[in-house]
């Protein structure tokens, strides 16, 4: 069997789909517990976490059926780096010894989450549509 790039192209998303669906299922049934999580300044902490766990779906599902991936991976990032701003980095500056693990826990699977978005095929249609759309402007200028 040879091993192409679209093999280990599936096999990286598989392996991320798994990440997720481990992740979305920890918010949905440990949610009680992750409360004290949540920040203060968010109200509603219960919502806030079953919020990420919706999100957490969305994202498992437009990777495994590669639809909006590129959206999905972004997405997944953005979401992290909101938690290891408002969450992991001031419980890290407040010597939490577990913080700092949970903080580049989640940057490693953000840069996993931006790597799986510039792999989605469709991404490559959209960039090329600008491209094109951009220097038909240009033209037209000239």
């Amino acid at each position: 069997m040879k091993i192409t790039k679209e093999s280990l192209i599936i096999a990286w998303r598989i392996l991320f789909w798994l990440v997720l669906l481990t992740f979305s299922y920890g918010h949905f049934f440990n949610a009680h517990w992750m409360v004290d999580y949540v920040p203060n300044f968010f109200p509603n902490p219960l919502y806030w976490i079953y919020f990420t766990w919706v999100c957490f779906i969305i994202a498992w599902i437009s990777i495994i059926i590669n639809k909006w991936a590129w959206a999905a991976g972004v997405g997944i990032a953005v979401m992290l780096g909101i938690f290891i701003a408002t969450i992991h980095f001031p419980a890290t500056l407040s010597g939490n010894a577990m913080a700092i693990s949970n903080l580049l826990k989640d940057a490693a699977i953000a840069a996993w989450a931006l790597i799986i978005a510039g792999l989605d095929p469709s991404l490559e249609n959209i960039l090329s549509d600008e491209k094109s759309q951009s220097s038909n402007n240009k033209k037209k200028k000239k």
